[in-house]
């Protein structure tokens, strides 16, 4: 009988870690990066108009055949202390529809927890009008839509990067109270989203191969399938350490301090900006 031979990407499919076994041996990948080079990642800001006019900012982020864009939208509460951004996350499936899945509700979460981390200035979203006679109680809320609509990797540092340029990018609109209703009404004036310091800049995604090797910003389902951890890390624009989490989906593959030292040592992703 005659050996049968198959096409790379069939053999990749069959014998994913067969097949990264001979790039491991050469030190690189099958896209041709080394094994700690990540994707280049471009952004491109709204600019407050030219993506999404109707929005107060927005954000494409690219990187290989991935790519995010996140849309900031305004909206009144009347409930004190609950102005703020809020993010929900959606992946695109193709134009089904349905209950969100469960990875969006991570990614969520995981967004929403490194908005409450940075600490963001409450007085953002605070709604001054000066010729009212009393204080307005109404606050500011941001919601922010995230939309994955390609990946082919783990995507929080790509929907982390779109939310941070489009924040960057929002305006807020001003105040004032409508003489005939008394309505509270956005006026065309707008001032920048004051964001501070300690807003995480950047989140680095790494596998760690069940051969032992730091894989930066996993990609494709033959990489995906060799990877037994996931670490995230988010640091500020000044490096400092904001979260560290570790995703095991095998846990006799342990990672030590050396491990989590060259980690942080590759963490935080070069961005190029348009």
């Amino acid at each position: 009988m005659e050996p049968r031979s198959f096409p790379p990407d069939v053999f990749a499919r069959l014998a994913p870690e067969i097949y990264f076994e001979r790039f491991l041996e050469q030190g690189s990948r099958p896209t041709g990066r080394k094994f700690t080079e990540f994707r280049p990642l471009l952004v491109q800001q709204g600019r407050q108009s030219e993506l999404a006019p109707s929005a107060l900012g927005s954000a494409v982020v690219r990187a290989g055949q991935a790519t995010v864009i996140c849309g900031i939208s305004g909206g009144l509460t009347d409930f004190e202390n609950e102005g703020g951004v809020y993010a929900n996350v959606e992946i695109h499936r193709g134009g089904r529809s349905g209950a969100p899945t469960a990875e969006e509700m991570v990614l969520t979460r995981r967004t929403h927890e490194l908005i409450l981390a940075a600490q963001i200035d409450p007085s953002n979203f605070k709604i001054d009008i000066p010729d009212s006679i009393e204080p307005c109680r109404k606050e500011l809320v941001l919601n922010a839509s995230i939309r994955v609509l390609s990946r082919t990797g783990p995507c929080l540092d790509l929907v982390w990067a779109a939310l941070v340029a489009a924040l960057n990018d929002t305006r807020i609109p001003l105040f004032a109270e409508d003489e005939r209703t008394h309505n509270i009404i956005p006026t065309c004036e707008r001032k920048p989203l004051v964001l501070p310091e300690t807003l995480v800049s950047s989140v680095s995604t790494f596998g760690l191969l069940k051969s032992g090797e730091v894989l930066a910003d996993p990609d494709g389902p033959t990489e995906e399938a060799c990877i037994s951890n996931y670490v995230n890390v988010a640091k500020t624009d000044n490096g400092l350490l904001t979260k560290f989490s570790l995703l095991c989906t095998d846990t006799t593959d342990g990672v030590d301090a050396e491990k989590i030292g060259e980690i942080l040592s590759l963490a935080g992703r070069p961005v190029s900006t348009v």
